[in-house]
């Protein structure tokens, strides 16, 4: 079956193990599927899930976001606090911090989880 270019988008694929990102083949994506206004969409695969992630350059905001702390990648929900703080949560080992102290990677913008 051949398919029109203009009707899909070549995404970077990538997966996270022990908290590193490792690259794997390129995704397709149909454009009907994806929101309008994206960025740079690609394709994360973690923890039996698979997650399309937009960059982002703003300010962080409440929602599902791809992080990096201390050199080491994971998807994580986000909440912002004033003065800059946000809560990091991860199940027991939720946290706070400053925005500073992580490196967004992306937004998240769907997620497919697998049973």
């Amino acid at each position: 079956m051949e398919v029109e270019e203009s009707r899909v988008v070549i995404a970077t694929h990538k997966k996270i193990s022990n908290g590193i990102l490792e690259v794997m083949d390129d995704f397709i994506l149909d454009k009907a599927s994806l929101p309008e206004g994206l960025n740079a969409p690609f394709v994360i695969n973690a923890d039996r899930s698979t997650y399309l992630v937009d960059t982002y350059e703003g300010e962080i905001v409440d929602g599902l976001w791809l992080i990096e702390i201390d050199k080491l990648v994971s998807i994580r929900e986000l909440v912002r606090f004033p003065g800059g703080r946000i809560r990091v949560e991860n199940g027991k080992s939720s946290f706070e911090c400053q925005s500073s102290d992580i490196v967004v990677l992306g937004k998240v913008i769907t997620r497919t989880e697998y049973l």
